[in-house]
């Protein structure tokens, strides 16, 4: 009798254990289906992206004796859903302005014809959707007419 109730209550604290355990995987697997999924997302739009090497001086004239420096990024651009530049031009600025995305070089291209002379300071804010990431950027650009 002894052994049977032995046997019983090894069963019982077995049973308890593997559905513990049995819990414990269809939560992991679970799991590992949304980890496979976004996985699988993210391989499909790294395909879309494009990198670009920028270098940015401050300027392309040094003197004699002086230091040569540029900063050089890297630039990447989903060639899906390219990112919107919106610019909040300032009034006092005067003359035209033309804001377009060049499919080539995969930017955003500011052109302006000033009628003023001065220095011009111009927010703008960038959009993009990375990896199903809405995100948005300010910035600023200044420039001298002389």
């Amino acid at each position: 009798m002894r052994k049977l109730y032995s046997t019983v209550i090894f069963l019982s604290i077995f049973s308890a254990c593997t559905n513990d355990y049995r819990e414990k995987y269809i939560v992991l697997e679970k799991k590992y289906a949304d980890l496979k999924t976004e996985n699988d997302k993210i391989k499909s739009q790294i395909n879309t992206l494009s990198f670009w090497p920028v270098a940015i001086s401050k300027s392309n004239t040094i003197k004699l004796g002086e230091t040569y420096m540029v900063n050089i990024r890297l630039a990447i651009v989903d060639t899906v859903s390219p990112p919107s530049v919106k610019f909040d031009m300032p009034k006092e600025l005067g003359g035209d302005f033309n804001n377009h995305y060049d499919d080539f070089y995969q930017c955003s291209i500011l052109e302006i014809k000033s009628n003023k002379r001065g220095v011009f300071e111009i927010p703008g804010k960038i959009h993009f959707d990375l990896l199903g990431k809405k995100i948005e950027s300010e910035f600023s650009i200044s420039y001298n007419v002389k």
